[in-house]
């Protein structure tokens, strides 16, 4: 199940830009439904890791369309990354990326990534709630 995991990180780029066009809708549909096939394939801390720092790569692209597509991959691989080691670190780097994504200055990037970041406090408790309260105040 993993021949060619180690070229996923490699690919997402190209199939969240296919996600992010506005031209034509079978296409986007298309690299939605993949980028949230890939958030579910097997993998190892390490792929875990490269699929996390690229969609944080993506998080600052310039085009809103393409940051509102990473939510529903981003909200598997929140959930997933409850599972992995070295859970610190992939905490706070998805934490930084829901931080970055509610700053967006497009308002439906930013009201769709707020569920995301309540249950990502829930998942991670004292340490993530602790971490939002700093930034927020």
């Amino acid at each position: 199940p993993q021949v060619g995991a180690e070229l996923v990180p490699a690919l997402l780029p190209a199939v969240l830009c296919a996600a992010a066009s506005t031209h034509p809708p079978d296409l986007s549909n298309l690299g939605r439904s993949i980028a949230v096939m890939l958030a579910q394939a097997p993998m190892s801390p390490q792929l875990y890791l490269a699929l996390v720092r690229t969609v944080s790569a993506a998080a600052r692209s310039p085009s809103w369309h393409l940051r509102g597509c990473l939510l529903p991959m981003l909200k598997l691989l929140l959930y997933r990354g409850q599972f992995i080691e070295p859970a610190g670190e992939i905490r706070d780097l998805l934490g930084e990326v829901l931080l970055q994504l509610l700053r967006d200055p497009q308002q439906e990037v930013r009201e769709a990534t707020m569920p995301l970041l309540s249950g990502f406090v829930r998942l991670h408790g004292e340490p993530a709630r602790l971490h939002v309260l700093e930034w927020a105040g």
